[in-house]
């Protein structure tokens, strides 16, 4: 068995619209199951990202995100 470890982070800087005037920072953990390597390799690939541009093409927010999925066996 391999587990898919998601972690998703978003980060924004003081004073951006949405923010606190200090800035933040949120997190989340997935995990997801997988029966052999390459599966839970290609939704490794196809998940992890980092990026200023935000779904759905939205810019300049003052917050940076970026998703990490690394597989495990377990």
């Amino acid at each position: 068995m391999w587990t898919l470890v998601i972690i998703t982070l978003i980060t924004t800087q003081p004073g951006s619209a949405g923010a606190s005037a200090r800035g933040g920072v949120a997190t989340t953990t997935t995990f997801l199951e997988f029966n052999d390597q390459a599966k839970c390799a290609a939704a490794a690939n196809a998940l992890a990202v980092q990026s200023d541009t935000f779904p759905g093409g939205v810019t300049n927010v003052g917050a940076t995100y970026r998703i990490i999925a690394k597989c495990v066996a377990r």
